[in-house]
């Protein structure tokens, strides 16, 4: 052996990577220390004090270009586009600049100073957001909005690559006015006099409603007037009787809609004006007379200097029209609707009535008796602007005294609370009945961003009680007034949760004092008050826990009603509920035990009798939409309402499932389930059957692929397991467990979830071995199948279904995997499943006639 391989560098490196002989002198070069090194290390060092700077002093001493680029972000319209981005209820969300001026440490500055002033990092795909709550917005704006320069031209080219789900037809244009020719100068003027115009307060959120503030008197459409129970000084003094035929159907047999035994409750229809108070948006602006000198009149106005906006464009007007005021005179609501050009060359009246829905929805007409009686377009539109606009808490009355409150509500009972409100049973002084009473702290919703759900839920529960008021349906639940009030409830007299009720079981007429202390004194009306008509015989869910199975008959007698309102939803509002159980249809007995109620569809008449014999009431419209220009939008995390409801295309086939009518029908197939088996729902009675976990693993995986396959997504779906990861268990139970009630005969999705489920559940057919989860999905099948399981529940369940002719493929059909496949509600209606159902009653009790025509919309 050589001398060089002995060497103890060659033998070091003989362990080592191969590297050249260049490297490996490099790499095993002895360090020197320097001359001049120092090695005094132990000197004391002298403690680096870093002085905190204020978030105003920040604020103030901030660069330029990062004032001017956050406020130009901050603007409505911008905010507008990153909403509908990436989604609404997130606060002001501000992106990081790609603009050809910005550098990346100038973005990484920017980045840095945004989170000094409070901002959070936000991850979403394809950019980086920064969020903060609207409630610091206003102050930040304050504060830099002096310092604010002209935002240069590449800042402004940021945003426009957002996409705006927006017709193709509609700009949004912002241009100056044109230049208007200075009037010949007047020797002599009238004197000037002051006149009080009203301006609106920008603070306004229209969310998804196609109106604008309108001028006063509002009316509303209601029973008997909530001005006379609010205010009784007000009295109903406007009062319009609107007494009309719903349908302008041409059948001289229908003479009414609804025709209940005692109609002294659907014949006093008036319209009132709804009580507004006096804003501090109200100033006095001294005009002059002479109208020739007036150029802000919206007839002199540019064209080009007109907002054209279409509704989305003002889910966040409330919130940010604050920090960009514009004159609402020159803004205008296009209606979305959808209109295909080859239906619009055949049927040429589509026109009129989108003219119609821009001139009502603009606020320039009053609502009267004449605007609703013309056509069933002017009438639908005149019910969605009244609903929406009695929702709006700028408009609505405000009942700021205590005495007053406990007095019309001396009695209370507590029922129950969730995530938003608490709802109470109170004796109503006016009524001298029993009603419902909710309430919603609109403060701690305003906190987590969901301020939306609350306009939303009271205009669609307005909306549908308006339904029940006119006679076109009694399957919603009626709404009696709406109003904001300072305080939250009364426990000392409404209840709790603790003591359900303070003053015994019922009213017995005594009125309480309530101490009121003198430093709870506000002004500030934050909670929304809302009564409605008591259903005495709670939701269904809890009844059926206490009462147990019911009849077949009796079963499909209340399934008929629940199908039916639905029905009515789709036809008269394109209503997609999104949380269809049996714990939101309520129960109302009828005024004797063995009512008959009679329904006529077409000529087919329909008696519901039974012992059991309520009304269905459809309520909880928090998560409901009347859009007709979202029929065939893709779905959100918003429509994940309930996971054990979902619809199976929500996990197959992911962020491509519509948000449609079919969400609705395969969750009222589970209602019906969960008539037919009992006293508890199908998630209960299945609670042995669990998803096995190689399976689990493999679907949280696919979900979880942030590359999938091509044309497949499943962004919503990661999103809820990023929030709470324990929601994996029950994504993937309730995948297996429509697989094991159901079967998979009807999959034929053509994705990675599709082929996972059929691959790991069933087995080849030259297979000699089963897997473990072949044999326990095997073993549940055979248990819990609704076509041959065992378990006495199901088999009970199957034998009550198969003694109709036919209900057991019309209830398949419901929870049919493909969603295009499931049945509409008029098919339902007139399907085998109801026909014990038919046939007429003499003398009925409620007489329902609103649909006995020959045309019936298939929805």
């Amino acid at each position: 052996m050589s001398s060089d391989s002995e060497s103890p560098r060659a033998v070091r490196g003989a362990c080592m990577s191969p590297l050249s002989s260049s490297e490996d002198e490099f790499a095993f070069k002895s360090r020197k220390r320097g001359k001049n090194v120092q090695k005094n290390t132990t000197s004391k060092r002298k403690k680096s004090v870093v002085k905190k700077i204020s978030k105003k002093k920040k604020l103030n001493e901030a660069p330029e270009p990062y004032v001017t680029y956050l406020l130009e972000n901050l603007k409505e319209g911008v905010q507008s586009k990153l909403s509908f981005e990436y989604g609404f209820g997130s606060g002001a969300l501000i992106p990081l600049p790609t603009g050809a001026e910005w550098k990346k440490s100038d973005t990484t500055a920017l980045a840095q100073w945004l989170e000094e002033l409070g901002f959070k990092e936000r991850q979403a795909p394809n950019a980086v957001l920064y969020r903060i709550p609207n409630s610091r917005v206003a102050s930040i704006v304050k504060k830099l909005h002096p310092t604010s320069l002209p935002v240069e031209k590449d800042t402004k080219l940021v945003l426009p690559n957002f996409h705006l789900p927006l017709d193709e037809e509609l700009e949004y244009a912002t241009v100056p006015a044109a230049p208007i020719v200075p009037p010949s100068p007047v020797p002599t003027l009238k004197p000037q006099k002051k006149i009080t115009t009203p301006i609106f307060n920008p603070r306004l959120h229209w969310g998804t409603s196609p109106i604008l503030p309108i001028q006063r008197p509002r009316f509303s459409i209601d029973g008997p007037s909530p001005i006379a129970k609010l205010s009784p000084q007000v009295g109903d003094q406007h009062s319009i009787d609107v007494s009309l035929d719903l349908d302008d159907a041409p059948d001289d047999g229908v003479t009414k809609r609804i025709n209940f035994a005692s109609t002294d409750i659907f014949a006093k229809k008036t319209i009132s004006p709804i009580r507004e108070e006096q804003s501090d948006d109200f100033v006095e602006i001294i005009e002059p007379t002479n109208q020739s000198i007036v150029q802000d009149d919206l007839f002199n106005t540019s064209r080009d200097d007109i907002n054209i906006q279409v509704k989305k464009r003002r889910n966040h007007q409330r919130r940010l029209s604050r920090l960009e005021r514009t004159d609402r005179r020159k803004s205008f609501f296009l209606s979305t609707r959808y209109v295909d050009k080859e239906i619009t060359l055949k049927r040429r009246a589509k026109m009129p009535d989108a003219v119609a829905t821009l001139v009502l929805s603009s606020g320039m007409l009053q609502m009267n008796a004449n605007l609703v009686s013309v056509s069933k377009h002017w009438r639908k539109t005149c019910y969605e602007m009244i609903a929406w606009t009695r929702a709006d808490q700028t408009v609505q009355y405000k009942w700021v005294d205590q005495t007053s409150m406990v007095a019309a509500f001396p009695w209370g009972q507590y029922i129950a609370d969730g995530a938003y409100k608490s709802v109470y049973k109170v004796f109503s002084v006016d009524s001298q009945s029993y009603e419902a009473l909710s309430v919603m702290d609109i403060r701690s919703i305003e906190e987590l961003g969901n301020e939306t759900i609350v306009r939303q839920e009271i205009a669609h529960s307005l909306l549908f009680s308006n339904l029940v008021e006119t006679g076109v349906c009694p399957n919603f639940l009626r709404i009696h007034q709406v109003f904001l009030h300072p305080f939250g409830p009364y426990k000392n007299l409404w209840g709790s949760a603790e003591n359900l009720s303070p003053q015994g079981a019922e009213y017995n007429g005594n009125k309480l004092r309530l101490k009121i202390d003198a430093s709870e004194k506000n002004t500030i009306a934050s909670y929304q008050y809302c009564t409605m008509e008591l259903c005495d015989g709670g939701n269904l869910e809890d009844y059926l826990r206490v009462h147990g199975t019911l009849s077949v008959h009796d079963s499909l007698c209340l399934f008929f009603q629940m199908v039916f309102a639905l029905y009515v939803g789709r036809d008269q509002h394109e209503l997609r509920h999104f949380d269809i159980k049996l714990l939101n249809f309520f129960l109302k007995s009828m005024p004797k035990v063995d009512s008959a109620i009679s329904y006529t569809l077409n000529k087919t008449e329909f008696t519901l009798k039974s012992p059991h014999n309520f009304w269905i009431k459809l309520a909880d419209f928090g998560s409901a939409d009347t859009q007709v220009n979202s029929l065939h939008d893709s779905i959100g995390i918003e429509h994940f309402t309930t996971f054990e409801n979902a619809p199976m295309e929500y996990f197959v086939i992911g962020d491509a499932a519509e948000a449609g009518y079919a969400v609705d029908t395969f969750a009222l197939g589970l209602c019906l389930l969960h008539l037919m088996t009992g006293s508890v729902p199908y998630e209960e009675l299945l609670q042995d059957a669990v998803c096995p976990n190689s399976l689990k693993k493999h679907l949280v995986s696919l979900w979880k692929n942030k590359r999938p396959k091509k044309g497949e997504s499943y962004t919503i779906l990661q999103k809820i397991l990023r929030r709470e990861p324990e929601n994996a268990d029950i994504l993937c139970d309730t995948v297996y467990r429509y697989c094991v009630l159901f079967g998979l005969d009807t999959l034929t999705a053509k994705t990675s979830v599709a082929t996972s489920l059929t691959t790991n559940l069933i087995p080849k057919a030259r297979s000699r071995h089963k897997t473990a989860d072949q044999l326990q999905f095997e073993c549940d099948t055979a248990t819990y199948s609704l076509k041959t399981g065992s378990h006495h529940s199901i088999q009970q369940a199957r034998d009550r279904i198969n003694s109709i002719d036919g209900a057991m493929d019309d209830f398949l059909s419901l929870v049919n995997f493909d969603p295009k496949k499931r049945p509409t509600m008029l098919s339902v209606l007139t399907s085998p499943l109801f026909s014990m159902l038919q046939g007429e009653h003499d003398k009925p009790d409620a007489k329902v006639t609103t649909y006995a025509r020959s045309y019936l919309k298939n929805v």
